[in-house]
């Protein structure tokens, strides 16, 4: 399998798995009893750096790696810049999120989480439709 059908696997894999995320598994957040919450934030956290944190250091080194041997179309280019956008939110933003919420459950955060986390919703469905162009 060549370099760019595996990083548009990895990239389609993530759209499906945040659409996921976006509209299922954040808003359960709200309906976890509080007592339990803790517990809940840590298999979450743990799950999802096991599953998306492979995919997404593939999409990332592989994406970069297209670039510099020359794949550079404004689309790959314009995809490049929406991907290193999504890793910047996720470090500085939603990183900060999940710390927050292993601490205590906060509605305010679940709802930021939910909110924000659009962004990324339709940055890697956006992604996707550009790589596959």
């Amino acid at each position: 399998m060549d370099l760019i059908k595996i990083h548009l696997l990895a990239t389609a894999i993530l759209t499906g798995a945040i659409w996921v995320i976006q509209l299922i598994h954040y808003p359960v957040f709200k309906y976890i009893d509080k007592s339990y919450f803790k517990l809940f934030m840590k298999f979450h956290v743990r799950g999802i750096l096991i599953f998306v944190l492979p995919f997404m250091l593939i999409e990332i080194v592989s994406g970069t790696y297209l670039f510099i041997i020359g794949h550079n179309s404004i689309l790959f280019l314009f995809s490049l810049v929406i991907l290193y956008l999504i890793w910047i939110s996720t470090l500085l933003i939603f990183s900060n999120y999940h710390k927050e919420l292993q601490h205590d459950k906060d509605n305010d955060i679940i709802n930021k989480l939910v909110k924000y986390n659009w962004f990324r919703t339709l940055g890697w469905t956006v992604r996707l439709i550009l790589i596959c162009l």
